[in-house]
């Protein structure tokens, strides 16, 4: 089995394991680490990244690669691209723009990101998530 099907099979399985709920809800319902591997808090440009089996790493952004997004609040399936990187897929049940693919490419601070289908992330971050099966979730 390849590492981006092993990746997308353990993040399936691990969202088919409870309900997803979207919005205000994910306070109460999923645990970092546990369901998620890292959280984008979009507004303010930072990432923490909270593997199960590691020490929590807060990293930010906004000064260097941080353009605004508006993303639906909620917790994205971590996959990878034709090239093996990172991207977020949205699971059903997140209330998505008309018209928005439901795919979220995430791209290193050097790229330029629209911040609707791609998002800029810290090089660390991107080979953190690279390595890692789960979820990604995006925050205000």
């Amino acid at each position: 089995m390849s590492r981006t099907n092993f990746k997308l099979i353990s993040a399936i399985a691990l969202l088919a394991s409870s309900s997803l709920y979207a919005g205000e809800q994910i306070e109460q319902d999923y645990v970092a680490g546990g369901h998620y591997t890292a959280t984008f808090h979009q507004h303010a440009g930072n990432w923490q990244y909270t593997p199960a089996d590691g020490q929590d790493l807060n990293l930010s952004s906004a000064d260097n690669c941080s353009v605004s997004t508006d993303l639906p609040k909620g917790v994205w399936v971590l996959t990878s691209d034709a090239n093996g990187d990172p991207e977020l897929q949205a699971p059903s049940a997140l209330n998505l723009p008309a018209g928005h693919s439901g795919s979220v490419q995430l791209v290193s601070c050097d790229q330029t990101a629209d911040g609707i289908t791609q998002i800029a992330a810290p090089q660390l971050l991107l080979d953190l998530l690279a390595n890692s099966a789960g979820a990604v979730r995006i925050d205000d």
